[in-house]
């Protein structure tokens, strides 16, 4: 099992980097504590010296909504994606993690995640409460709404019911969940996709199609392993942990982006009786989707032995309360050091801009060689290039 260093979990024994660690995809949701278990990820890669794909991939698409080339347009990523020559399709597998936003397109990720330890990647994601997910959208993305003036929720709801079709800004807010588990990727029209610049504009004409719903979280059911409830984070990790194989102080976690709120955050209330009324029916898939994957968790949940899992949920809570005692006063100045610090909150609070830096500096040699990590020869394995090395395997860095 992986144990726990420095910066990776409470404990300070030695990380056991041949543990049996599978590759992870974390599809990451927005204004769901997906940061909180993005860090989690991130902690692990780093730990165990293992490549997570990052903006500026293959995968990723120009278009950033983070600026400055940190982060993902949550789009259909990649919008292209070259099927690599038989000679270097195991080295086109050159990534053991995804763990920044992308759209759920198991088609376009997985050509480029390794299989580790005998193990196929484990994808999971995470899903809130639809209603208390649109406010903290609404509070955190709102400058970009087209109602962005007022900041209420009735100039807001009327511009969600009058879009016909999903863009970049419209997807924080358009069955923003459903949207990055691939809802509007699932459509069997999605080949008459529009692009628009390095926009995709997506029809919502099956956004109140029970049957394409119900089709569509067939399939997500089938290709992620877990999904997580924001209001069970905790109870979450506990089967991640399971589902991993790792040690639960590797799953040891602070809430990130809580106590410190953006210059352009605004405060927003819950809608009104009739305000969510509206916004249940303009988000309708997202309803359908939470109360489905709200189902499968629980009845997941309830499945796992009583004794053992309420013991470990308890000792999880436990090591995050240690945590945030220890973390979660500290000061600005804790999170600017290094994540390589001997003190394990730097990296128990970094945020995913933090990380990615850390990430493309770690692993620049590897850019820079002009090929993939562990691919033999000089080739981006999009074209037809043959190596003369055996790619099948990788080691740890």
């Amino acid at each position: 099992m992986v144990g726990a260093t420095a910066g990776f979990a409470l404990a300070g024994s030695s990380l056991d980097v041949d543990a049996p660690l599978p590759s992870v995809v974390f599809i990451k949701t927005k204004k769901t504590a997906s940061g909180t278990i993005a860090n989690i990820v991130s902690r692990m890669m780093d730990a165990l010296g293992r490549e997570p794909m990052l903006p500026g991939s293959p995968l990723a698409h120009p278009n950033s909504l983070s600026g400055g080339g940190t982060g993902w347009a949550p789009l259909s990523v990649p919008v292209q994606l070259p099927v690599p020559s038989e000679a270097c399709r195991n080295a086109t597998r050159q990534y053991d993690s995804l763990l920044h936003h992308a759209v759920l397109r198991p088609d376009r990720i997985a050509p480029h995640i390794r299989h580790r330890n005998g193990r196929s990647p484990v994808w999971f994601s995470i899903v809130r409460e639809p209603t208390a997910q649109a406010t903290s959208a609404m509070a955190y993305f709102g400058f970009q709404s087209l109602a962005r003036r007022k900041f209420d929720w009735p100039e807001h709801l009327r511009w969600l019911q009058r879009l016909k079709s999903v863009g970049t800004v419209s997807s924080l807010f358009v069955n923003p969940q459903a949207h990055d588990l691939g809802w509007y990727d699932h459509r069997s029209a999605i080949e008459s996709d529009q692009l628009v610049g390095q926009h995709i504009s997506k029809s919502r004409d099956l956004d109140s199609n029970a049957h394409a719903i119900g089709a569509f979280l067939e399939k997500v059911d089938a290709q992620l392993d877990l999904v997580m409830l924001t209001e069970a984070i905790d109870e979450g990790l506990v089967v991640l942990q399971r589902i991993l194989g790792c040690a639960l102080e590797a799953l040891v976690c602070v809430p990130h982006k809580m106590a410190e709120k953006p210059y352009w955050w605004r405060p927003m209330g819950p809608p009104n009786a009739s305000e969510l009324a509206t916004l249940q029916r303009t988000n309708a898939v997202d309803e359908t989707l939470y109360a489905h994957f709200r189902q499968r968790f629980w009845a997941r949940w309830n499945a796992l032995e009583p004794r053992g899992r309420d013991r470990d949920l308890a000792r999880l809570r436990a090591l995050n309360a240690a945590a945030a005692a220890r973390c979660g006063s500290k000061s600005e100045d804790l999170r600017n050091q290094f994540l390589s610090s001997s003190d394990l909150c730097p990296a128990l609070l970094a945020d995913e801009l933090k990380y990615t830096r850390h990430f493309v500096n770690r692993f620049a040699h590897v850019r820079r060689s002009g090929g993939f990590s562990g691919c033999g020869c000089n080739c981006r394995c999009s074209c037809d290039c043959s190596c003369d090395v055996d790619n099948s395997t990788s080691s740890e860095k």
